[in-house]
């Protein structure tokens, strides 16, 4: 009879202790989004900017994989 008792008991506590996280939780979110905290992070809002042609080479007829030799 009195394990019946416990079980309940814990039951009703752990239902209190959930929902009583989820207003903690629930407030917390409206705060956020009152601040204007939860918008989006800065430049995500900024258009796309792509770059513009690749730049020509000084050296046209270079190669880059030559041997060097030294003296």
């Amino acid at each position: 009879m009195m394990s019946a008792f416990l079980f309940f008991l814990k039951a009703v506590l752990k239902v209190n202790v959930d929902f009583i996280t989820m207003l903690i939780f629930a407030e917390g979110a409206r705060l956020l989004q009152e601040d204007g905290a939860g918008g989006d992070p800065a430049g995500a809002s900024a258009p796309r900017r792509l770059p513009g042609p690749p730049a020509e080479s000084v050296a046209h007829g270079a190669q880059i994989n030559n041997q060097v030799y030294y003296r």
